[in-house]
């Protein structure tokens, strides 16, 4: 199964066709189907969900032929951009949760990492073997102490490695948080700016099958977006 995370930093109406083939993409920042409806704009993919306030900038899941996704029915609007998906493929049925953290209002010390912390906790009973939690987190273990959060980088992992949950990079790079030696985005595409926010965490038994974990790189895809794309494969 092949899965791609991208924070296109808008218009993807005219990015899509920079991605290769997947079986579920994740774009944060894209637009609503009835915004591209309204433009014209017909993406050549199986199913949209979109999650969003704005129709240029919301969080968007697509599926391709062979795979299907829906919203699950405990998804919870207060963790608004932590969106439990039901994937079905190959006869089988796994939630994924597509990620895009953000400030609560102004606030950037009680949105982001605490957000998605307070929603791992609520969904906690829904996290199962085949589970995968997969997007753009807006954090990293380096920001613990400036941030003075309710919970930080650690508290998130230190949770998710409770329930068996490791960030894939992590475990085949086999370095720890906040030490990693490839970045996810470039702050303002500013190549002395990298930093590492964009996650898939995986249950160790999906860890032990065959996966394949790439990023995107500076060279071809910063003239796109700041984000870099995750490239997913796991083993059916």
């Amino acid at each position: 199964m092949k899965i791609i995370s991208w924070n296109c930093n808008c218009a993807f109406r005219n990015k899509y066709q920079l991605l290769p083939p997947a079986d579920v993409l994740i774009v944060q920042e894209s637009e609503s189907p009835e915004f591209l409806q309204k433009h014209s704009v017909c993406l050549p993919f199986l199913r949209h969900l979109w999650v969003g306030k704005r129709a240029h900038k919301g969080l968007s899941i697509f599926c391709n032929a062979g795979t299907d996704v829906k919203i699950a029915d405990f998804y919870n609007e207060a963790f608004e951009f932590v969106v439990p998906v039901e994937v079905q493929r190959k006869g089988r049925c796994f939630i994924l949760w597509a990620v895009w953290t953000q400030a609560e209002g102004n606030d950037c010390y009680n949105g982001y990492v605490v957000t998605l912390t307070k929603a791992m906790m609520y969904y906690e009973k829904y996290l199962r073997e085949d589970s995968l939690i997969v997007g753009d987190f807006n954090s990293n273990a380096r920001w613990n102490e400036h941030f003075k959060r309710e919970f930080n980088h650690d508290s998130l992992v230190a949770f998710l490695e409770k329930n068996k949950f490791f960030s894939l990079y992590h475990r085949l790079a086999g370095c720890t948080h906040g030490a990693e030696q490839e970045a996810t985005i470039f702050m303002y595409r500013d190549e002395k700016r990298p930093y590492y926010i964009d996650y898939v965490f995986a249950h160790e038994k999906t860890l032990d099958k065959r996966t394949v974990f790439k990023i995107g790189t500076y060279d071809n895809w910063s003239k796109y977006s700041d984000h870099m794309p995750l490239f997913v494969e796991i083993a059916d």
